[in-house]
């Protein structure tokens, strides 16, 4: 297989992949406003789910002991999920 590496290319920014999916992944995520990480507690979505996560920690800490809980059980007052985990925002 030693003559295919980098046969992939990508038609955006020419990055060479080793593989389809790859190259898949990083058109995804470097050249499409695809958002499909949705906050539970607001309306912020990501691109990467360590970007939501870290985002959500913050909500977390910074709410107070005595906030009602959501009507979803995971906490920020504000009545739950604004999207869907697998929903996409296209800007």
């Amino acid at each position: 297989m030693e003559g295919m590496r980098g046969a992939w290319g990508c038609p955006e920014c020419g990055a060479r992949f080793d593989d389809p999916t790859t190259r898949d992944n990083h058109m995804r995520s470097a050249h499409r406003s695809i958002y499909p990480h949705w906050c539970s507690f607001c309306l912020c979505s990501y691109k990467h789910r360590d970007q939501l996560e870290r985002h959500e920690r913050w909500h977390r800490l910074k709410r107070q002991p005595d906030d009602p809980p959501a009507k979803d059980g995971k906490g920020g007052g504000a009545g739950g999920k604004a999207g869907s985990s697998s929903g996409t925002l296209e800007t």
